[in-house]
């Protein structure tokens, strides 16, 4: 996977490093590429002026996927790792309802033409068998009832 961090206004610590590593991590699993080279992230993390005079810390990080889909999310918080955290989340939980909805769609798809194909097969077993066997005789047809 290849990573571009950006920062404005603070430096990247190991401790931050390591973290943007188990985040880039989490996101290739996530994305089960067959071609981790295809994956990219992006990290913007800048140090804002809060409420107040506070420092806060923004983090921008854009995930692209292999499949030609940008996820992108923005996170404020008092520390860089929060914020950072915060956004991969959002990216998580965004991509995870996309999985869904796209899996929701294909199994209703999947099963009704499934059915179909199972009707359509009961059908024709059913003709055969009306074919193969010889009718029945009624109640009222026996030669015997005279």
């Amino acid at each position: 996977m290849r990573i571009d961090i950006k920062t404005d206004g603070i430096e990247v610590t190991q401790q931050m490093r390591e973290r943007l590593d188990w985040i880039c991590s989490k996101l290739e699993k996530m994305a089960d590429a067959k071609d981790p080279d295809m994956l990219h992230c992006d990290f913007v993390v800048s140090k804002i002026e809060g409420k107040e005079g506070e420092n806060e810390f923004r983090a921008e990080v854009t995930f692209f996927d292999g499949s030609g889909q940008a996820h992108r999310a923005i996170a404020i918080a008092e520390s860089p790792l929060v914020a950072l955290d915060t956004a991969h989340d959002k990216i998580e939980r965004e991509f995870f309802q996309e999985q869904r909805i796209h899996r929701d769609k294909q199994k209703i798809k999947d099963f009704t033409v499934r059915r179909a194909e199972l009707i359509k097969k009961r059908k024709a077993d059913l003709m055969k068998k009306y074919k193969e066997e010889p009718p029945r005789a009624h109640r009222g047809d026996s030669k015997d009832d005279d």
